[in-house]
């Protein structure tokens, strides 16, 4: 690399991959090795395993954000660009954009195959590096060593960011597909939608009798639910669809039964569970349809409540942050026109900039809450005539365009 550097016609950089998870796009191989690798493992064992204590720990990345490190390295070539700290001996590049335990690795896939009924436990065995190399390749290497690393230079030198979803996320996804090469029937809530209900269809459609028919199959989903997580998922589901139902008849009845749904939803699982954060925020955004309704505070102030005892539980997940966070903006918002009480108000302006440093700049949400952030301003400055407050407004509405 550094002799190759040498002649300036020749740009080279060296780009250092942790663990790779993600489908790849290209026509050959689309399969990663680690995580595949562990799941099957997994499956075929029918028992979580982890190698030694599970402490060891590696860096990864989304096969496609990679992918892009090495398209803004091309884009870079291709302009022209000479920057000494690009190229050469400077030009090393790490690729850690997140990073776990193997242990808790091995965590999640045993509990996304219990959860799927593929295995009948979500413990997870310690064994030994002999025993990793038997089950797994090079297992005591790929499984128990540490390789961490960040990807800062990625970051500054070729303005690169990542894009796709955590490997947490992506680890529920792996052990379907690991399940149907093997051939092995997962059943869960995704499995179970494909097959009851025409949710999906509706989505693409918006055809009324498509949504009746996945109001009909998710009832009864709902009535063959047997565990707490699937009963959770499939309520939360059918309160969705007679908002959605409410919205399309105007039917009080639909709004009365989306929040019922919604509550038995909530209800349905305990604190701790990953779900309960996003489906207090669903329950919180059907009381505000009904508090439009009837003009109760009622509503209004039992959504804040939700949403404040959603924001004090333990979630690692930015986007469950953010969607609170906003609907918490908007009830204490409408509260403050309803009551006229300025700490209401006030609160809701400081959610409101709290909101805007986690939402996403690529997507409309920024813009969004640009927007109320510059409502909420506004109403400000007419309680208190301060010049100030109508200018940051404008501001607001500047960034929200």
């Amino acid at each position: 690399m550094f002799s190759a550097s040498e002649n300036s016609s020749v740009k080279t950089a060296l780009v250092v991959p942790p663990m790779i998870y993600g489908l790849g796009r290209g026509p050959v191989n689309q399969r990663s090795i680690q995580i595949p690798s562990l799941v099957n493992a997994t499956l075929k064992r029918q028992r979580g395993l982890q190698v030694g204590p599970g402490e060891s720990r590696w860096g990864n990345i989304h096969v496609a954000d990679l992918s892009r490190i090495f398209q803004r390295l091309v884009d870079k070539a291709v302009e022209g660009n000479e920057d000494s700290s690009t190229w050469g001996a400077k030009g090393l590049y790490f690729t850690g954009v997140g990073e776990l335990s193997f242990g808790e690795i091995s965590r999640r896939v045993a509990a996304a195959a219990h959860d799927l009924h593929l295995i009948p436990s979500r413990e997870v065995d310690q064994i030994g590096g002999d025993e990793a190399d038997e089950l797994l390749p090079h297992g005591s290497v790929l499984f128990g060593t540490n390789a961490r690393s960040g990807a800062q230079r990625a970051e500054k030198v070729l303005r690169w960011q990542p894009e796709n979803d955590s490997l947490e996320l992506e680890i529920p996804r792996v052990v379907a597909r690991e399940a149907q090469s093997l051939g092995l029937q997962a059943e869960g809530p995704v499995c179970k939608l494909d097959r009851f209900s025409l949710y999906g269809k509706y989505k693409q459609s918006l055809e009324l009798q498509h949504l009746e028919a996945a109001v009909e199959a998710t009832h009864k989903a709902v009535e063959v639910a047997t565990r707490a997580s699937d009963l959770a998922y499939f309520l939360d589901l059918l309160g969705e669809l007679m908002l959605e139902r409410f919205w399309r008849t105007g039917s009080d009845d639909d709004l009365e039964a989306s929040v019922k749904f919604a509550t038995k939803a909530l209800a349905s699982i305990p604190e701790n569970d990953p779900m309960w954060p996003g489906i207090a925020n669903n329950l919180a955004l059907k009381l505000r349809q009904r508090s439009r309704k009837t003009s109760s505070t009622m509503d209004l102030e039992k959504g804040i409540q939700l949403c404040k005892r959603a924001l004090s539980l333990p979630t690692q997940y930015v986007h469950f942050r953010q969607r609170l966070l906003s609907t918490l903006g908007i009830l204490l918002g409408l509260l403050f026109r309803r009551r006229g009480d300025m700490d209401d108000l006030q609160e809701a302006i400081q959610i409101s900039r709290k909101t805007i440093t986690l939402a996403d700049p690529e997507t409309d949400n920024k813009a969004i809450e640009y927007n109320n952030l510059g409502n909420r301003l506004e109403n400000l400055h007419d309680w208190t005539g301060n010049p100030d407050h109508l200018n940051e407004a404008i501001q607001c509405a500047r960034e929200a365009v």
